[in-house]
C-alpha cells in the first residue's frame, strides 16, 4: 500500500515538475524584443533577399525574431518560405512606420483579470470594420500584409496585441481561449465608436483564428451577432489540447511509454494552467465552439476557413473537421495549393480577398 501510494505521488510529483517546465517555455510571456525592433527586422528581410541566402536557416544570426526552434524546423516551415516571409516582414516594418506616424491610433480596452490590452485602429470613414487576431508569439505587426488590404478594400481596420504579446499586458499565453473573451471586447468597443450600422469581420490566423472562432462560443459576443458579417479563420487548430499533444508526439515519439509520459506531462501543463489562468486546455477548442453555436445567436454568422495543402504545423484535415463540427452552419473551406501555416493569403491571394469581399 505504501508502494502504491509512493508511486502516485511520484508519478504527480513528475506530471506537475515536467508540466510546470513546459508551460513556462511555452506559455509564460517572453521578452522577445527582436519580432519588435526595426533594425533586427531589417537585417532578417535583407538576409532573406539576399541571393546567396537559400533559406533562412543558414543565418540564423541574421534572422532574430522569426527562426523557428531547430526542433520544429520540419514542422514550421512557413518561417523558412521566402514567399511568406518576404512580403510579411515588409508590410510588418510598413505598418510599423504608419503606426508610428498615427496612421493607427492606439486604443485599449480591459480585459479578463484587470490586464490591459492594446489595439490600433485605422478608420478610413467606412461601416465595415476588419478585427485581426494574430497568432502564437506574433503581434498586431505581424498582420501588417493583412491591415493594408483591408484599407485598399476601403475598410476601417482594428489590429490587436494578444494578451501576452506586443504591447498588451498580461503574463501568460492562453492559446485563444481567454482571447476569445477579449475579441468580444473589442467587438463591443467598435460598436460603441462606429455605432449601430457598423459591420465587422472578425480574421484571425493560426492562433487568433482558433480565437476568432471560439469568441462565436460566447453570450458576450451573442449580444453583437447583428454586426457581424463573417469570420475568417486561416490554419485554425481543432482543439488546444489536440494540438499540444500532437506536438509532444513530435518530440517524444509515439511509443507507448512516450505516450504515457507525454500525458503525464500534458496533464501536468493543463493543471498549472488551470491554476494560473483559469481553464483546462481541453476548454480551448474550435471545434466544440462550432457545435455549440448551432443552439446560439452567432449559428447563421458565416465562418471561411483557409488552410494551406501543405500545413505541417496544423494539419490541412483540420479544416475538414471543423466544417464536420459546424454542421448545417454556414461554413466555408479553402485548401490553397502548396501553401504551408499561415501560407493561404500568399499562395492564393485572389481568392483571399475574394472572400473577404464576399462576407460585406
Amino acid at each position: 500500500m505504501i508502494f502504491f501510494v509512493c508511486c502516485i505521488l511520484g508519478l504527480c510529483a513528475f506530471s506537475l515538475g515536467a508540466g510546470g517546465v513546459l508551460f513556462k517555455e511555452q506559455f509564460v510571456r517572453k521578452q522577445n524584443k527582436d519580432s519588435l525592433e526595426p533594425h533586427s527586422l531589417k537585417n532578417a528581410l535583407d538576409t532573406l533577399e539576399s541571393p546567396s541566402s537559400e533559406k533562412p536557416s543558414q543565418s540564423k544570426g541574421d534572422l532574430k525574431g522569426i527562426q523557428s526552434s531547430t526542433k520544429f524546423d520540419k514542422v514550421a516551415t512557413h518561417v523558412q518560405d521566402k514567399k511568406i516571409m518576404i512580403p510579411l516582414l515588409r508590410e510588418k516594418l510598413q505598418w510599423m512606420e504608419e503606426q508610428k506616424n498615427g496612421l493607427y491610433k492606439e486604443i485599449s480596452v480591459l480585459g479578463k483579470k484587470n490586464v490591459l490590452l492594446k489595439g490600433y485602429f485605422r478608420d478610413t470613414g467606412s461601416s465595415v470594420v476588419g478585427i485581426l487576431v494574430h497568432g502564437y508569439l506574433d503581434s498586431a505587426a505581424g498582420l501588417g500584409y493583412l491591415a493594408k488590404e483591408y484599407a485598399n478594400l476601403g475598410f476601417s481596420v482594428l489590429s490587436v496585441d494578444c494578451r501576452g504579446h506586443g504591447f498588451s499586458g498580461g503574463k501568460y499565453i492562453t492559446m485563444g481561449y481567454t482571447d476569445a473573451h477579449d475579441v468580444s471586447l473589442w467587438i463591443k468597443e467598435i460598436v460603441k465608436r462606429k455605432g449601430p450600422s457598423v459591420k465587422i469581420i472578425l480574421h484571425g490566423v493560426s492562433m487568433g483564428a482558433a480565437t476568432v472562432i471560439e469568441s462565436l462560443g460566447l453570450q458576450s459576443t451573442e449580444r453583437y451577432a447583428v454586426h457581424i458579417s463573417g469570420v475568417i479563420a486561416d490554419c485554425s487548430f481543432a482543439s488546444a489540447k489536440k494540438q499540444l499533444l500532437k506536438e509532444g508526439r513530435r518530440l517524444l515519439g509515439n511509443s507507448l511509454f512516450a505516450r504515457c509520459t507525454l500525458r503525464l506531462i500534458y496533464w501536468g501543463m493543463s493543471f498549472i494552467c488551470f491554476v494560473t489562468c483559469g481553464f483546462f486546455y481541453g476548454q480551448s477548442s474550435p471545434e466544440k465552439t462550432l457545435k455549440e453555436r448551432q443552439n446560439m445567436g452567432t449559428k447563421d454568422i458565416p465562418v471561411v476557413i483557409f488552410h494551406g495543402e501543405k500545413d505541417t504545423l496544423v494539419e490541412p484535415a483540420t479544416a475538414d473537421i471543423l466544417k464536420d463540427a459546424a454542421g448545417k452552419s454556414n461554413v466555408r473551406v479553402f485548401k490553397i495549393k502548396d501553401a504551408p501555416h499561415i501560407g493561404s493569403y500568399f499562395y492564393g491571394k485572389e481568392e483571399y480577398i475574394n472572400q473577404i469581399k464576399d462576407l460585406v
